[in-house]
């Protein structure tokens, strides 16, 4: 966590519930290594969309969250810009990081990532360095909402 998230948690009930349930929701979809890049997501959809997240001391609210998964799927390839619906969504990241496997399951490479966290990783920070390809990240998402812009 870093200070401003730290600092706004401090300060919300309603940010600490919501910081858990994106936590959460990362673990349960296995992108728990997500985590890592998510400030450079949120600064590639407030550049690119001129999106502002956290404005209401809320930290991520469930909006923001579905932008925010939607936007890690139409980075990969995934058309997930046609689903509206939050747990839709959550669907479709478990469709494509479990496939056939069981629901208990974690389908995940040597490096023990999924098979989204891989693709996104090799996608935006192939050396594995923590160096996130932010042009590229935006790139990807150019018709999140349904239009190029």
């Amino acid at each position: 966590m870093n200070y401003e998230e730290l600092q706004t948690v401090k300060k919300s009930e309603k940010a600490l519930e919501n910081m858990i349930h994106f936590r959460d929701t990362l673990d349960e979809l296995n992108l728990w290594g997500l985590w890592k890049y998510r400030e450079s997501i949120f600064q590639g959809l407030a550049n690119k969309y001129t999106l502002a997240f956290n404005t209401k001391d809320d930290y991520l609210n469930k909006n923001e969250l579905k932008i925010f998964l939607t936007a890690v799927l139409k980075s990969i390839g995934s058309p997930a810009n046609n689903l509206t619906n939050f747990e839709d969504l959550k669907s479709e990241v478990k469709a494509i990081n479990y496939g056939w496997i069981l629901s208990w399951q974690k389908d995940v490479n040597k490096s023990g990532d999924s098979l989204i966290e891989s693709i996104f990783i090799q996608k935006f920070d192939p050396k594995r360095t923590g160096i996130f390809e932010l042009n590229a990240f935006q790139e990807s998402i150019s018709n999140l909402f349904g239009k190029s812009v």
